[in-house]
């Protein structure tokens, strides 16, 4: 049986599957801003914000080759402290693909199947995440490797038949409402996805090259961070404020009243495709992360048996976590209260335990 010790991924499938999991559904979110037309410094901000984080990330496993998170936790903290925020961490990547699962059941059904119950929707992504899991990190790395160049490519596609259609006035004037909502949305892009791709610590170890982390890091989150910032821009440009605002979606229906020349009048099922394609990634992700958790807690030989089960009850947690698109959308200011705790506090404990006992060792 599949095993993480055993399985390898390659530095390019490791950038690939970190780039479409940061995708992920923020993609179809972008536009939604406190920031507004200052968004581009927003997300400059964020991205070298979180450049000291990765390294810190690529820190912590480097000193500890070939072990996970959970693995790493029990060394460094000891079993007792360790397992408490193993298990915490477990609980934060269940709530993280839970949120994945709702943020596409939720766009499924309210841009076209409005009469069609979520759970029917998110099953599908359920069964097909935990047949990825039965299948391996390896299948999974070869997988992103693919989509994720289908991906960019319809991201350029769209992005480059709006340019008639873009009003440039429209991020302008810049800092009209001064630095307070440029920071606070940057806090908000820092967690939300750039600092998610904490979760890559649970299977990391299992790269050909560990030295390459930081490096798969750094040049993943550039990528992505030009992405939110191509696909932000281009949703204002074309939307404008105060009509964005009121706009669940900002993304596609943008794309809904963009075109290329007579044969294609829409390319809002484009913006469909990119959503449940990253979505699936990142909900899967997340889903490999748990299941390696609970196998490490419950010293299990095999983490796929976790998988269906995992993934139905996170199916049950994203139809409770919010009664509707409204308050979805609200949740995403007060996610990194919830969430920095994981990808910044913690991990900073973490590498520091972690620098003494590899320090410890090396001395003894």
């Amino acid at each position: 049986m599949i095993d993480t010790g055993k399985e390898t991924i390659t530095t390019k499938q490791g950038i690939f599957m970190v780039v479409i999991f940061t995708i992920g559904t923020s993609l179809v979110l972008s536009g939604i801003t406190t920031a507004k037309q200052d968004v581009w410094i927003s997300v400059l901000f964020a991205l070298f914000a979180i450049l000291p984080i990765i390294y810190a990330y690529s820190k912590i496993l480097s000193f500890f080759p070939g072990k996970n998170l959970y693995e790493i936790l029990d060394i460094s903290l000891g079993k007792i402290i360790g397992r408490i925020i193993s298990f915490s961490y477990i609980m934060y990547f269940l709530f993280l693909g839970s949120l994945s699962i709702r943020s596409v059941t939720e766009f499924i059904q309210v841009v076209s199947l409005r009469f069609t119950p979520q759970y029917f929707s998110g099953l599908w992504i359920i069964l097909l995440g935990a047949y990825m899991v039965k299948s391996g990190i390896e299948v999974l790395g070869r997988w992103s490797n693919f989509v994720c160049v289908f991906i960019l490519a319809l991201i350029l596609i769209l992005s480059i038949s709006a340019f008639s259609q873009l009003d440039y006035n429209n991020i302008l004037p810049v800092l009209n409402e001064g630095w307070n909502p440029v920071i606070n949305n940057a806090i908000s892009i820092f967690s939300y996805p750039l600092g998610e791709v904490v979760v890559f610590l649970t299977f990391f170890n299992s790269l050909r090259d560990h030295k390459k982390s930081f490096n798969i890091f750094f040049i993943s989150l550039v990528i992505v961070s030009f992405l939110i910032l191509l696909v932000t821009i281009r949703s204002i440009l074309i939307l404008g404020f105060p009509l964005i605002d009121n706009t669940y979606f900002p993304t596609y229906y943008a794309n809904t009243i963009v075109s290329i020349g007579n044969f294609i009048e829409s390319l809002a099922v484009f913006s469909s495709i990119v959503l449940l394609l990253a979505g699936f990634a990142k909900f899967t992700v997340c889903l490999f992360a748990v299941c390696i958790g609970l196998k490490f807690m419950f010293n299990t030989t095999k983490y796929s048996t976790f998988s269906l089960p995992v993934g139905l009850f996170a199916l049950i947690i994203s139809q409770i976590l919010f009664n509707s698109t409204m308050e979805m959308i609200e949740y995403v200011n007060l996610y990194p209260y919830h969430a920095l705790p994981f990808q910044l506090i913690l991990p900073l404990i973490i590498l520091f335990f972690s620098w003494r006992k590899s320090r410890s060792s090396k001395s003894s």
